[in-house]
């Protein structure tokens, strides 16, 4: 979970450095999870250089020589699974709302 913290991090900085650079005089208010949860979704239908893209643009490609491309899809998706409990425990004083859902054509 820690990596998925940090890369989330890092995606969130990374887009708030780019929304600020186009919009230099008023405030800035966006989701990083939800975007970053979007495309890690959308990531599980890419391939190739596309998906290393999306990897790279999420901060979430730093795998080693050794990690499996499955290996590493099971863990960022698992890593967000994970998040999402998390955020939905009961009891918490909050409730958290996240449309996520992709549906796709088949014809």
């Amino acid at each position: 979970m820690e990596s998925l913290s940090a890369a989330n991090t890092q995606f969130s900085l990374n887009v708030f450095k780019k929304i600020s650079e186009i919009n230099t005089s008023g405030n800035v208010f966006y989701s990083p999870l939800s975007i970053s949860s979007a495309l890690a979704m959308v990531s599980l239908g890419a391939k190739g250089n596309t998906k290393d893209q999306i990897l790279q643009v999420l901060c979430l490609n730093k795998s080693g020589p050794d990690t499996e491309t499955a290996d590493q899809e099971d863990l960022i998706h698992s890593s967000y699974n994970k998040l999402m409990n998390e955020l939905n425990e009961p009891g918490v004083p909050y409730m958290f709302s996240l449309a996520n859902r992709l549906y796709g054509e088949k014809s």
